[in-house]
């Protein structure tokens, strides 16, 4: 039920439609004071046999301080802090995000395992992991920036796997083998977050390749389940077009086109692709003040890229480029209203990136280049 205020949260987000979080705001401060409830001495939120199913609903209910649980109940206390800091409501704004700040300690705290390098399905099975607590906690920053890196090479390394993805838990747990896309996109999420663009796109290629690889099974949309032998997962009673296992498209356009807003509706937004050793991308996103249209290429093993990108009138962002140190990054272009853009920025050491802010909605361009001898 915390997936609700996460929901709003990310229509909030896209579209800026206030009103429509005004209306739903009392039903959040009483889905927060369940959750409260639930929240034992420690600081974690504990779950039993009545509340404890999860996307997994064939496994049973998962009991104790469930890692992914408490990591969603993090992003759920700090996506009703800024909604409530949108709305008016200071107080629950503090209140909100001084608790996230008291369950992430705790997470790290109780549920990590120095062991494995990762933080375990819950504090009733210690020893066992799962793809989706790890994973969510890289995307959401609960896992320590310093630990991040570490934590993902050690869920790809330990994490039992097949020729059509991994699986979503360690095989202790007992859990179903077979592979969620639900669950491998958040995966997807958290190689992004670190800037691990070749694990992410061959993790894309692995999982949604196989569901739109031609065969019997091809439906041009993606499944609710695959099977370890590559199968759907629940055989004939498999939704073959499921809505939860289409993240692949949204880390696309999130990740590699690059587009996210960064305040609500869009107000502000960043342009940052990831590229990785994919040659190009393009694509529209829509925003309520017009649709931003972003294209990439690239070429060479000296990273020579070239961005394009048309952003609608009202908007003000930053756009971000892979460059490498000493390599130059030159950005030009004009703003809606015709005044031109000119900046230069070379790439340093200790940085993999730069970046540009744009004030205006215009058409812009980024071409960056090899590092130039001097």
């Amino acid at each position: 039920s915390m997936d609700e205020i996460d929901n709003l949260a990310t229509y909030y987000r896209y579209t800026g439609d206030l009103a429509f979080v005004r209306s739903e705001w009392p039903m959040i401060q009483r889905e927060l004071a369940y959750n409260r409830a639930m929240v034992d001495s420690r600081g974690l939120l504990v779950t039993d046999g009545s509340d404890g199913l999860d996307w997994d609903y064939y496994d049973g209910p998962k009991t104790g301080a469930v890692t992914a649980y408490n990591v969603i109940y993090d992003q759920t206390l700090n996506d009703a802090a800024t909604m409530a800091g949108a709305v008016g409501d200071s107080a629950d704004a503090a209140v909100y995000a001084a608790q996230a700040t008291s369950l992430r300690a705790a997470i790290n705290q109780y549920l990590f395992n120095p062991t494995t390098g990762l933080y375990a399905v819950s504090d009733t099975q210690p020893g066992s992991f799962a793809q989706d607590g790890n994973a969510l906690a890289i995307v959401d920053g609960v896992a320590p920036a310093d630990r991040a890196s570490a934590i993902a090479a050690a869920l790809r390394s330990q994490l039992p796997s097949t020729p059509y993805g991994p699986l979503p838990f360690s095989s202790d747990t007992g859990y179903r083998q077979a592979v969620s896309p639900f669950v491998t996109s958040e995966e997807v999420q958290a190689l992004f977050a670190i800037g691990d663009t070749g694990a992410a796109t061959s993790l894309l290629r692995t999982v949604w390749g196989h569901m739109d690889a031609p065969g019997p099974y091809f439906t041009g949309a993606d499944w609710e389940l695959v099977g370890s032998d590559g199968t759907p997962g629940f055989g004939g009673f498999t939704s073959l077009a499921h809505g939860w296992a289409s993240g692949a498209t949204a880390d696309l356009s999130a990740y590699v086109l690059g587009v996210q807003p960064t305040s609500a509706g869009y107000g502000t937004w960043t342009i940052a692709p990831a590229p990785g050793q994919l040659a190009w991308a393009e694509g529209q996103v829509p925003t309520p003040h017009g649709t931003i249209t972003v294209r990439w290429s690239q070429r060479g093993a000296g990273g020579i890229l070239q961005l394009e990108a048309v952003v609608p009138s009202g908007e003000a962002g930053t756009i971000t480029v892979p460059v490498a140190p000493g390599g130059l990054a030159i950005l030009h272009g004009h703003t809606t209203d015709g005044s031109p853009v000119l900046a230069v920025r070379r790439g340093t050491p200790g940085s993999a990136t730069v970046s540009f802010a744009v004030h205006s909605g215009g058409r812009y361009s980024v071409t960056v280049t090899r590092e130039v001898s001097r």
